[in-house]
């Protein structure tokens, strides 16, 4: 079971004669025949119980009779961000994101300075951003897309530039 999958294994008593084909159903749909006695059906909804349907065919054609099951997907789990540290020095700030798969694993980081108007995207955990002015607030958001393309919710944070005064004595 998983979130938009089911698997199905039969255990088949052989009669007088030995199984030779096997057929799925899913929501009294068709019948899939298969000489395997396992199955998966594949393109499902999340969280949605399915009635399954199988049944055995003998190598003289006889049919057994048909088992009902139901089973319900697995909800998706989305990827998380479960930590962001900022660091700055006068003209670039760095963000470093801590983050978890759910039912995927993350694979790309989308990083904003400019509170989500812009983001650059990244397969790295960290990123740098250069050039910037002095002194200066950068409205943070980062977020995380998972294996299946699915995004984690928005962390946001603030980060200051440090000022370039220098002091003479």
């Amino acid at each position: 079971k998983k979130y938009n999958q089911i698997s199905v294994s039969v255990v088949g008593a052989n009669g007088t004669n030995n199984i030779s084909k096997y057929y799925y159903s899913i929501n009294d749909g068709a019948y899939t025949e298969s000489t395997n006695s396992s199955y998966t059906f594949t393109g499902l909804n999340e969280k949605t119980n399915y009635s399954i349907k199988v049944k055995v065919v003998d190598t003289l054609g006889k049919e057994s009779n048909i088992y009902s099951l139901s089973a319900t997907t697995d909800a998706y789990v989305l990827p998380s961000i479960t930590n962001v540290s900022t660091s700055s020095t006068s003209s670039s700030i760095t963000i470093n994101v801590s983050a978890s798969g759910g039912t995927g694993n993350v694979v790309k980081y989308y990083y904003s300075k400019d509170n989500g108007s812009n983001y650059v995207e990244s397969t790295s955990s960290s990123y740098t951003f250069s050039n910037l002015t002095s002194d200066a607030t950068f409205y943070v958001k980062v977020y995380v897309k998972d294996s299946n393309n699915r995004d984690s919710s928005v962390s946001a944070t603030s980060v200051r530039t440090k000022s370039n005064v220098k002091l003479y004595n």
